[in-house]
């Protein structure tokens, strides 16, 4: 048999005529997403060969939501050199026509001819099921269903008797011995002669060996990915909790009196510049930052002690008066280099923020006050460490301590990706005749907003929501 067009009309999600012909001999291939169609078709061919037109246990073909509809099924096909055309309606218009190189039949005589055609009988009541199908039941095989063959050989299996025993009686009559040398070489091409696999046989078992690694391979990474998914739970929750405390808010309050520090600091800074002895000043400056990280209550301690060597440089600031504008342009390429610094500081936190969200969330709330203090503090260290490189060739930096300021700059990146990582992504998909407003911001069509801070949704008629972040 050989089929040569398709045609279904109110099947399903197929209300309007969808036709495809001129198809082609041998294997034809639909492709398309999900939920397209393509096993609806399969069904409109199940339906119009298996089903009969009278049956009222086919209501899966009636379109969604449309019970007037009358589902429709034509088949053009060639068999014998003969042409073939069925029409089959079911459900509301129960029709089957079938013509045959011009003879019309139509009702049961049309799908009696159907059924003697093919070698299988239609259920007397009811749909219709793998027992009926005969020997198309062999050979129809649905979606994750290949491996179900025991049910319809034994169906199809008295037909296959006859049919193979008239032809079997043929051939040993005439070719018997043709027969027996063909199979043996077939087997040759399985087997040795001690009956170990070789050729196609042996290659087909070692695939099955290596297929077999691979899903081992496959078992384990699903078994990794579930445990990955239990973590992400528990993270969850302990953003949830974090999200309940509303400890951003206490850590954005820390930032502001921090950057008052800072600028207190920078200005302590430049008055230092000038002085040789500020040198000396600075590195017990980066020994006493890094000390500081354990705890921030120590920073109005170091500031007192910088007021004393304010005062101490500025008694020695009429010796080193001459040496001003060196120091100034010095402090002035320190500035263009932090500037540059920073900018390319913010650069990194946001690229590192997608692929540390997940590693650093378990320490954000350990971390998150300690790295405030530690972003202002490295800042003012940054800018004092280039003003004064120039200064220090003639003197040797420990290592430790420049090991020391790279761990703190890191801690600084991680930092930055955690306070992100409370940020929430609020996207908006509305229809062209609908808008919401966003903290008083009309919003229409596809947009997406970053939530760092409470926000507002308001949908005319409806209400508002409330949008925390995290």
């Amino acid at each position: 048999m050989k089929l040569l067009r398709l045609k279904a009309e109110q099947l399903r999600q197929f209300r309007a005529p969808v036709e495809i012909k001129d198809l082609e001999p041998g294997i034809n291939l639909f492709t398309g997403p999900n939920e397209s169609g393509k096993s609806t078709l399969v069904r409109a061919i199940r339906a119009a060969f298996f089903e009969r037109h009278k049956s009222s246990s086919v209501e899966d073909l009636q379109p969604w939501g449309d019970s007037a509809a009358v589902p429709t099924v034509e088949l053009d096909f060639e068999w014998e050199e003969q042409s073939w055309k069925l029409v089959k309606s079911f459900l509301k218009k129960k029709r089957c026509d079938l013509t045959v190189d011009g003879a019309p039949y139509s009702g049961d005589d049309a799908e009696e001819k159907l059924s003697s055609l093919l070698g299988y009988e239609f259920a007397a009541k009811g749909a219709s099921k793998q027992q009926h199908w005969g020997i198309p039941g062999l050979l129809w095989v649905e979606q994750g269903a290949g491996q179900e063959i025991q049910a319809p050989v034994e169906h199809a299996g008295q037909h296959l008797k006859a049919a193979l025993g008239g032809n079997l009686g043929e051939v040993t009559s005439s070719t018997g011995d043709e027969l027996i040398n063909q199979v043996t070489a077939e087997r040759a091409k399985l087997l040795t002669t001690t009956g170990k696999p070789t050729g196609n046989y042996a290659k087909a078992i070692a695939d099955v060996e290596a297929l077999q690694d691979q899903f081992d391979a496959l078992q384990d990474r699903i078994q990794q990915y579930r445990q990955q998914v239990d973590r992400l739970g528990q993270l969850r929750e302990e953003q949830s909790q974090a999200e309940t405390e509303r400890l951003w808010e206490t850590y954005r309050q820390q930032a502001k009196e921090a950057e008052a520090r800072l600028n207190e600091v920078e200005s302590w800074q430049r008055e230092q510049d000038r002085d040789q002895q500020a040198f000396k000043g600075c590195q017990t400056s980066i020994q006493t930052t890094l000390e500081l990280l354990s705890g921030f209550h120590s920073q109005q301690q170091d500031l007192a002690r910088r007021e004393d060597e304010k005062k101490a440089a500025e008694q020695q600031q009429a010796d080193l008066e001459a040496r001003k504008p060196a120091s100034e342009a010095a402090l002035e390429e320190a500035k263009q280099a932090h500037e540059a610094a920073r900018k390319a500081l913010k650069l990194a936190q946001q690229h590192q923020q997608r692929k540390e969200l997940v590693r650093e969330l378990e320490g954000i709330d350990a971390e998150l006050v300690n790295d405030k203090s530690k972003l202002a503090r490295a800042k003012a260290l940054h800018a004092s460490l280039l003003e004064n490189r120039q200064k220090q060739q003639s003197q040797q930096i420990d290592p430790q301590t420049i090991l020391r300021l790279k761990e703190v700059v890191s801690a600084l990146d991680r930092l930055a990706i955690q306070q992100d990582a409370v940020a929430t992504r609020l996207q908006f998909d509305l229809t062209d005749d609908h808008s919401v407003t966003l903290d008083g911001q009309s919003l229409a069509g596809q947009s997406e907003h970053l939530l760092i801070e409470p926000g507002e949704v308001a949908i005319k008629g409806v209400g508002s929501l409330r949008v925390l972040p995290g």
